[in-house]
């Protein structure tokens, strides 16, 4: 079911045959990775990890993009102008929240580099299924569907 959903969704919002995908090597972006291969999309991955530190994250996507014959570009993230990318990400981007600039920094260094026309990437699953840090603190064990998606609602609202 949650596969057809992914399909159907890259189908209503690309009819373009080459696409990039976000690819970390956790589950959220494979499913869309590898939904896009059946389809016969010609895919290219991009991953990123910091300098000098080659992450988890962009190895098994590396891995699995050899695996599966796919095109991959691992982004090498420099961490020596961090102060300009932090004002970068306030002024261009308006990154407000911790976690906005956790996850947009590296796109500064990876969005450059994409050729494709679409973008393919993860559908947020921690938020949606609240394995995050946060969700799992305060959201779980007891705690009511009502305040789960009053989490949901402030994790995907923006600027709240």
């Amino acid at each position: 079911m949650i596969d057809e959903l992914i399909i159907d969704q890259i189908e209503q919002q690309t009819l373009d045959n080459k696409v990039a995908v976000l690819l970390s090597g956790g589950v959220d972006s494979l499913s869309v990775a590898f939904a896009a291969h059946r389809m016969g999309k010609e895919i290219t991955a991009y991953t990123f990890h910091l300098e000098n530190n080659r992450s988890y994250d962009a190895m098994k996507a590396a891995e699995v993009a050899k695996l599966f014959g796919w095109d991959c570009h691992t982004i090498v993230v420099p961490t020596f102008n961090l102060q300009d990318d932090f004002m970068r990400l306030v002024k261009e981007v308006r990154c407000k929240k911790k976690t906005h600039f956790e996850c947009c920094f590296p796109f500064l260094y990876v969005y450059p580099e994409i050729k494709e026309q679409v973008v393919l990437s993860g559908w947020a699953a921690d938020g949606y299924y609240g394995i995050s840090k946060r969700a799992i603190l305060h959201y779980t064990k007891g705690k009511t569907k009502e305040k789960f998606d009053e989490f949901r609602n402030d994790y995907f609202l923006p600027n709240k």
